[in-house]
């Protein structure tokens, strides 16, 4: 059998919006990459590096003053640093993209050689129900604060010691999607969309995968809980940056699972993301650092 895990992650923030989701979980993207050892340095640290090559004026300079091995051993992992870096932001990218245009029901990162046999699955639910779609997404980010407590009981959850504390080498990392096949949220025929995905069967994960399962669960802050909230409803400057299939939504309540919808009703499939992200790990040549 899997080595099955199950936990709770809360979400602090008054109005959960798709856009909170797919900024929650793009975080979480970027601490699981961190955690099990597919770049060298947290996310924003890893980017910084990458970047500043671009930007470095003298870096063409540096590397002339190379003897040629070196200068090709160095050039080529900074190549393959970068390629990771850009993979990266694609399914950064594909995530947002995903739940601006359709109701996600879950989605999971699979960390292996190909998405049929991977070494660690983490499937992550989404409390749709409780998502509101009548609320633009920059208006009610969740909190910086509240975002990092968040992370941090991911990261710190005793679940999970046994499957952190154990190395995992550089490998791939795929992305596939749970979504609902209604026609105000269907991917297959938005001309925009800017990542492409596959249909594909739902596979189940081979018994030596370790099998992480994350329920989303939305928790409001107490002095607002029996709040009723029409900021975003009654400012018609905020139309244009809400989504299309948003604005149309059917659910009377501004909710996916208002009473009076039959959205559930829907039929969900699963999706492919094309992209993937191959892990970095910096080789040792003597007398370079590639991070100059």
């Amino acid at each position: 059998m899997s080595s099955r895990v199950e936990l709770n992650l809360f979400l602090e923030v008054d109005i959960l919006t798709a856009g909170t989701i797919a900024e929650v979980i793009n975080s979480v993207l970027e601490s699981l990459l961190y955690q099990r050892n597919q770049i060298p340095f947290v996310y924003k640290t890893y980017r910084y590096y990458v970047n500043k090559w671009n930007d470095d004026d003298e870096q063409q300079e540096d590397m002339e003053q190379l003897d040629n091995v070196k200068n090709f051993q160095v050039q080529r992992q900074r190549n393959l640093a970068k390629s990771t870096k850009d993979s990266i932001s694609a399914m950064r990218e594909a995530i947002n993209d995903t739940f601006r245009r359709t109701a996600v029901k879950s989605l999971r990162f699979l960390f292996g050689g190909t998405p049929f046999t991977p070494k660690e699955s983490y499937t992550i639910h989404i409390p749709i129900e409780n998502v509101l779609t009548n609320h633009d997404w920059e208006q009610h980010r969740i909190e910086a604060q509240k975002l990092n407590e968040t992370l941090i009981s991911l990261l710190t959850n005793e679940s999970l010691y046994s499957i952190f504390s154990q190395n995992l080498s550089p490998t791939n990392v795929y992305l596939e999607f749970e979504l609902f096949d209604n026609p105000m949220t269907s991917t297959r025929s938005s001309q925009d969309s800017k990542s492409n995905m596959y249909p594909k069967e739902f596979s189940a994960i081979p018994s030596s995968c370790k099998d992480i399962q994350i329920n989303l669960i939305h928790k409001r802050k107490p002095e607002s809980e029996n709040m009723i909230f029409k900021c975003c409803k009654d400012l018609h400057i905020f139309e244009d940056n809400i989504s299309p299939y948003l604005k149309n939504s059917t659910s009377p309540s501004g909710f996916y699972g208002g009473k009076k919808s039959n959205f559930f009703n829907q039929d969900v499939g699963w999706w492919e993301s094309e992209v993937i992200v191959r892990g970095f790990k910096e080789q040792s040549i003597k007398g370079q650092n590639i991070w100059k």
